[in-house]
């Protein structure tokens, strides 16, 4: 009788996987098969293809945190101690209108992600963290969108397709949707100051760096300052040599 949990708990997890095996195998069906048919313009067809990468990957991803949220684990976001329950109590105070966070002292953790899981908060109610969860997906399956982009901005429709379909069924950032830390925001915004900076290289006007620069940091002159540094730090500076070295890409969607 003693092996009957440890055989349960083992059937449960190959259960699990299997489950997650095959979401991926029928996120790599039907997306071939539904993304290379869309017979559209260029631009229209590049949008279309964008919208249902997202979709696939939004997809995937409320499947995860509907299924995480009534596992212990889910509770570690409040486990005293930790980064999450740190973060999460800044953004309730936020959510709850300390919004410069008086009597705590100056910000020692960049300040975006608190004040954006704050926001989402105070719509959807300081204790709705399978909300603000799955708030965090539809954020995740953003970045996938702009991935797919991306990959089509530097190099073609196939290496967009491919790359924007592996970000849908990647698991580690699927996992961090159901996760309070800032990896699902530093990654979308990431994401976010290379396309904009790709696409202003490749056809370059004032509007298209203003753009650049207000999703990130980048070293063009009088373009010295946007989101990125309040979330990546240093890392929005390592994104602008990252640039330098990256070509400057096709036409842009």
């Amino acid at each position: 009788m003693s092996g009957t949990p440890i055989l349960a708990e083992r059937v449960t997890k190959d259960h699990r996987a299997g489950f997650w095996c095959q979401w991926v195998r029928v996120l790599g069906r039907t997306s071939r098969a539904m993304l290379l048919r869309l017979n559209l313009r260029s631009g229209q067809a590049a949008l279309a293809r964008a919208a249902l990468v997202g979709l696939l990957a939004l997809l995937v991803r409320v499947a995860f945190v509907l299924d995480f949220a009534p596992r212990p684990l889910f509770d570690s976001n409040l486990a005293t101690g930790t980064d999450m329950e740190f973060l999460v109590g800044w953004a309730r105070r936020i959510a709850g209108g300390d919004l410069l966070g008086r009597g705590t002292g100056p910000f020692w953790w960049a300040p975006l992600f608190p004040y954006t899981l704050g926001g989402v908060l105070a719509i959807l109610g300081q204790g709705n963290l399978v909300g603000a969860a799955l708030a965090q997906a539809v954020l995740g399956a953003l970045t996938c969108s702009l991935v797919y982009l991306l990959g089509r901005q530097l190099l073609d429709e196939g290496t967009g397709l491919v790359a924007g379909l592996l970000a849908a069924a990647y698991g580690p950032a699927i996992f961090y949707a159901g996760i309070f830390l800032s990896t699902t925001l530093e990654v979308f915004l990431a994401v976010a100051i290379l396309l904009a900076v790709t696409v202003a290289r490749a056809r370059p006007t004032p509007r298209r760096w203003l753009g650049a620069g207000i999703v990130g940091h980048w070293p063009k002159p009088r373009i010295q300052y946007g989101m990125g540094i309040l979330l990546l730090g240093a890392a929005a500076i390592f994104l602008g040599g990252v640039m330098n070295w990256l070509p400057a890409g096709g036409d842009a969607t």
